[in-house]
Formats: structure tokens, sequence, C-alpha cells
């Protein structure tokens, strides 16, 4: 994340006794930053985004809906930083225009004014020639604010510069590949949806998870369905667990090992029903936030880790979560690789040794 804590507040987090507590300062410290809008406390950055990219709210109660529609259209348009980004990112903002929080990141006017006016003139000026794309980005604004929260649950921010791969999937399966320059994502994919609450983002995610949101990409559900972040390597090794437990060699594993692995299987279910409470943010969430231990799982993981590694490969194995924990746990995994490739033997260990009780 490219945010960088004031230094008063960074001193603060770096005194923490252990890295779980200084994951925890760091997660409230941001938290305050997140959920503050305009009622900021001193010291504490006001927002991720500066205050001309606000959301702005445009209600004059003496004018038609649909000129209030425009002005607000064409205002955020500016707001954005034009272009094709901000054309759609307009359009997704009115399409989620009720999700905001108004007390955070929002500009209101009730009345015309020459920046309206200006605005107006702008907008209309540069839609003219892409006439489809305000209305398309309001009926897929909802794809736009659902990945963002995939992307929100498992990494704890909602865009990430160094890898477009998300977005560049979402366009792709909307066909909108060549109409959306990559220097313009920002402003459709983070600009456009920032005002959103945590919480807010969170129950959408969860909606799209649960199926009850139409029209949503494959490219965004399946994201959706991601592991909280801490969480993706006991995921990857929940999966290949599964696998494990009907190859014919596991009824030869100890019946603790074998319990362990149901463990795991289990507890992976628990924290992808419920990903929301397992997430540091999840007081953001308005959540209490249910902690694991995760040591418990280790051998488990272990095992199963290696077993992904031999037998199932794929994308699994690319697993930037299990990678980091093999690269952890590389001694052992090695043993239990080395095992289920049915070599030579290693130290004298057979995976019926390993697997014992």
């Amino acid at each position: 994340m490219s945010f960088k804590f004031e230094t008063k507040d960074q001193e603060w987090i770096d005194a923490a006794k252990t890295d779980e507590m200084k994951v925890a300062r760091s997660a409230a410290l941001l938290n305050l930053i997140e959920m503050n809008g305009l009622n900021y406390e001193p010291g504490i950055g006001k927002s991720y985004i500066p205050e001309k990219n606000y959301y702005v709210r445009f209600d004059d109660s003496s004018l038609t809906p649909a000129i209030n529609e425009l002005y607000e259209k064409a205002l955020n348009y500016v707001a954005l930083g034009g272009g094709l980004g901000g054309l759609a990112g307009c359009g997704v903002r009115w399409g989620v225009r009720k999700y905001y929080e108004l007390k955070r990141e929002t500009r209101t006017f009730v009345a015309v004014n020459d920046e309206a006016e200006d605005a107006v003139k702008a907008f209309t000026a540069f839609a003219h020639a892409h006439k489809e794309s305000v209305p398309f980005w309001t009926a897929q604004a909802m794809n736009v604010l659902g990945l963002a929260g995939a992307i929100f649950n498992r990494e704890m921010h909602h865009w990430n510069a160094e890898n477009t791969n998300p977005q560049k999937a979402l366009l792709g399966a909307l066909g909108q590949t060549d109409e959306i320059p990559e220097q313009e994502y920002r402003k459709l994919f983070y600009l456009s949806i920032h005002p959103v609450p945590l919480a807010q983002l969170e129950n959408v995610r969860q909606s799209i998870v649960e199926g009850t949101i139409a029209g949503i990409s494959d490219a965004v559900t399946t994201r959706c369905r991601s592991a909280p972040a801490g969480f993706g390597d006991i995921h990857a090794c929940a999966q290949g667990a599964i696998d494990l437990r009907a190859e014919e060699f596991y009824g030869k594993f100890g019946e603790k090992i074998q319990s362990a692995i149901d463990d795991l299987i289990d507890i992976n279910d628990q924290i992808m029903s419920n990903a929301g409470s397992y997430h540091v943010f999840a007081p953001a969430y308005n959540k209490k936030r249910i902690t694991l231990e995760k040591a418990r799982y280790r051998r488990a993981m272990i095992c199963a880790a290696a077993y992904i590694i031999v037998h199932v490969k794929g994308s699994l194995v690319k697993s930037a979560a299990l990678k980091k924990f093999r690269n952890s746990n590389l001694r052992m995994i090695q043993k239990w690789v080395a095992a289920y490739e049915k070599v030579a033997e290693v130290e004298g260990v057979t995976l019926v040794d390993l697997a014992k009780d």
C-alpha cells in the first residue's frame, strides 16, 4: 500500500511489542482514516483521496430530477479527472450513489453556480463522442463496486497500481478492454467508489457471494469468493486437502493427522462463510472480529501443501499465499514432497512415517 502514516503514528505502531500488535495498531489507524469522513482526528490523514476527487452530490429542489442528474454526473466527471476513466467513473458513481455516506469524502451542491455550469460544458463536449459510456457503466456499477470489495477483502486496500489483472479481467469479460486505457483505470476502479464506507463495501461483496445481486460478472464473483487477508494459505491448503482425502493411500494416514485435515477443511469453510468476521477490518464492517490460532493447523497445512505441489499443481500451486507458507515451512514440506513422489527415502522418512500418529 502506498499510503504512509504520519511519523508519530508510525512510531506508535513500531513501539508495539509483537508483530501481531503492530498489525492491529496499523489496522486501527487505517480503519480510522477509512471511516472518519470529514471528522478526522488531528495528525491522521483526512482521506486517501484529494478533496478535488471527492464524490459530488447535486440536489437543487427547484430543478427537475433529470437536470439534477445531469449536473451531478457532470460534476463527478470533472471530479474524477475527466477523460474516458472519468466518464465511465461518473456513470459508476451515479449507479452506486445510494451506498455513499455523505459525511465522508463528499461535496454537496444545492444550487447551480459557475463551477456546475463549467462542468456541464466539459462533460457534454466530451460525452458527445462517447454516448454509450455513462449508461453502460451505470449499469455495470455493482461490478466495479464488487471488484473493489473483493480486492479489499483479500489485500486490505481497494487498488494496487502494480497489479491491474483484476480490472483487466473485468474489462475483458465486459468487452471493454479497448475502451478504457490502463492509465484511466484508477479513475474508474478506485476514485469512483472510494467514498463508499467499508461496511457497505463488505455487504456488497457478501451479497455477491450469496448470489443476491443480479448481473455480476464471473470475473467479479470468483474474486469475491477469495479468502480474507491473512487466510489465503489456509484456503489454498484446504482446497488441496479435499482432494487428498479421496486418495487411496490416505487410508494409511494416522487418525490424528486425518482429524487435523478434517479440522483444516472445516475451519476453511467457516472462514469463507464469515470472511468479514475474520478480516482485520471486521470492526469497520460492524462485526466482531474472530481471531484464529493458525499454528494448530500447521501440520495438516504442510501435508496438504506438499500434496498440492506434487499432485494438484495448476493455478493452485502458484498461489502467492501458498508460496509464502511453503517458504516458511520449506524443510518439512520438502520431506512430504519427496514422500509423495515416492522417491528414495529422505532421512529414513516415508509417506506413512510422516502421516502416522
